[in-house]
């Protein structure tokens, strides 16, 4: 089955997941569809998953089974597209829920959701303030314009 075809069959799983988080049998059915392609397709897929799939994801991260890097790509998606669906606000509730994600896994990919927002002036000083309590990269503290110090502390 090409990735295009797996997509479609997650994607189609998904559509009677409801509420919000689905239910563990969707999940593992998901699952078995992501593990069954190489892990090469399983990198390009987060594209082709619409969000309902990747919340989905998202609301069963913790025993999944999937390669750590492949859940990177699929859970930056996730944020992504919610981000879409808020306007690209980043609401408090929105930069908690990064953060907290950035705290469990320390994956750069959600790091660089909230870089990009720094970037395009979309935090409020607030906000930087709590990232700043979070995020403690080099990549991080150059765009914060932090001093070394500050970044470690």
């Amino acid at each position: 089955m090409d990735l295009q075809d797996t997509a479609a069959k997650i994607n189609k799983l998904n559509t009677s997941a409801r509420p919000p988080a689905g239910d563990e049998s969707v999940f593992d059915q998901v699952e078995a569809h992501l593990q069954a392609l190489e892990l090469s397709e399983q990198l390009q897929i987060h594209n082709l998953l619409e969000v309902e799939s990747l919340r989905l994801i998202y609301c069963f991260r913790e025993r999944s089974s999937l390669d750590d890097s492949v859940l990177e790509h699929l859970i930056w998606r996730y944020f992504q597209l919610e981000l879409t669906l808020e306007g690209n606000r980043y609401t408090d509730a929105f930069l908690n829920e990064l953060l907290a994600e950035y705290s469990r896994r320390r994956w750069l990919a959600v790091e660089s959701l909230v870089i990009r927002a720094l970037k395009e002036d979309r935090l409020s000083e607030a906000q930087a303030k709590a990232a700043d309590l979070v995020l403690t990269s080099k990549a991080y503290g150059r765009e914060r314009g932090l001093p070394v110090q500050e970044r470690c502390s």
